[in-house]
């Protein structure tokens, strides 16, 4: 058996209807932040996410965090671990993309795209690694100790059946590209 995400999916077929029928992305978001099931959806692929956080953390006693699935587009960033003085605090998955190539308030429903399933896992890998290398460094970063807890998170999901989420094309897509040359 392999594990997939499962509400995520739910949520981002939702989504890719949802462009389809919107014209504006003032109309694209208001039904996205305001309708009932959009909400719904939202709520349970964060709370998967959530899920999956909370087993990990227990596994690798790490700080409980809330994991968050904001609405809100980004165009370069797909997840951020907040932390303060080093501590981390949040984490912050980010499910829609846009355009890097055209003016934000130029996009429109077609210029915008629900991240991949996989995508998501890869970020929450990601975000998770900053997590776990504060917790065994005191610090975040993107260099050797963050690549060991990445590898040990990924190892972990891949053990517990996530195989299938785990695209090798898409491993340390996140790194800044000196870090990832290495």
């Amino acid at each position: 058996m392999t594990n997939a995400l499962e509400k995520y999916g739910n949520y981002k077929q939702a989504v890719e209807l949802l462009q389809q029928a919107t014209s504006t992305l003032t109309d694209f978001t208001y039904q996205l932040k305001n309708d009932p099931s959009f909400k719904k959806l939202r709520g349970q692929a964060r709370a998967e996410l959530q899920h999956l956080y909370d087993q990990l953390s227990e596994d690798f006693e790490l700080k409980k965090l809330p994991v968050y699935l904001p609405i809100r587009k980004k165009i370069f960033v797909a997840g951020v671990t907040f932390h303060t003085g080093g501590v981390p605090s949040e984490v912050r998955i980010y499910s829609i993309k846009g355009r890097h190539n055209k003016a934000y308030d130029k996009w429109t429903p077609r210029d915008i795209r629900p991240y991949s399933e996989s995508e998501i896992f890869e970020t929450f890998i990601h975000e998770s690694a900053h997590v776990l290398e504060a917790t065994r460094h005191g610090r975040m970063g993107h260099g050797k100790p963050f690549i060991k807890a990445y590898e040990n998170i990924e190892e972990y999901y891949l053990n517990a059946g996530y195989e299938n989420l785990i695209d090798e094309k898409l491993r340390l897509t996140g790194l800044p590209r000196k870090v990832a040359r290495r």
